[in-house]
Formats: C-alpha cells, structure tokens, sequence
C-alpha cells in the first residue's frame, strides 16, 4: 500500500461542481456535525440556561474561520503535491498518522 501507484490527473474537464442544493444536502445527512450539536444542546443549554440562538451564534462565528483555514489549505495543498511523489509521500505520512493516533488510542 505505502508504495501503491499514484496518478495524478489534472483533466477536470468531466468534473461539475456540486449546486448549493446537492451540497446542502450533504451537509444535512452528514452525521458529525448531527452528534455534536446534540451534545453542545445536551450540556450547555441545560446547564448554562443560554438560549438556542447565543449557542448557533458561537458554533457560527467558530466555524468560518476554521473552514477558510480548511480551504486555504487545500488551496496550498494542491501546490505542496504536484508530483506523484508528493502525493505518495503525503499518504505515507498521513497513513502513518493514523496508525499512530489508534496505537495511542488503544494505549489510552
């Protein structure tokens, strides 16, 4: 795996970008963000008494910033891996990550 092929394929002509309804929808049927608004509602509204629209409010103005963060850095990413050995030492890292992270959380 951590020496797979990597192709790099920089014909977008077939690519369509998703509509603002078709990616509304994935946002609606995406399960995260589903469980964490439950469980800021769970404990911040029952115990700190603030009202729904502070709590939107908060998630609102946290969740810009980290989703221009997000973008710049696939923005930069598309820079960083222009060759397909970029790419292939991108994965091996991030693989790497990964099996560390659930070695540390089977240690924890």
């Amino acid at each position: 795996m951590a020496s797979a092929e990597v192709e790099l394929t920089t014909d977008t002509t077939a690519d369509k970008p998703l509509g603002a309804g078709a990616a509304a929808l994935i946002q609606v049927i995406n399960p995260k963000p589903w469980t964490v608004a439950l469980a800021v509602v769970g404990v911040f509204m029952s115990s700190s008494g603030a009202p729904a629209w502070l709590l939107a409010l908060v998630f609102l103005l946290m969740a810009i910033p980290c989703m221009l963060l997000w973008a710049w850095l696939g923005i930069q990413a598309r820079s960083w891996l222009h060759s397909a050995r970029a790419l292939r030492r991108f994965n091996q890292l991030m693989g790497a990550l990964l099996a560390g992270s659930g070695w540390l959380g089977l240690l924890g």
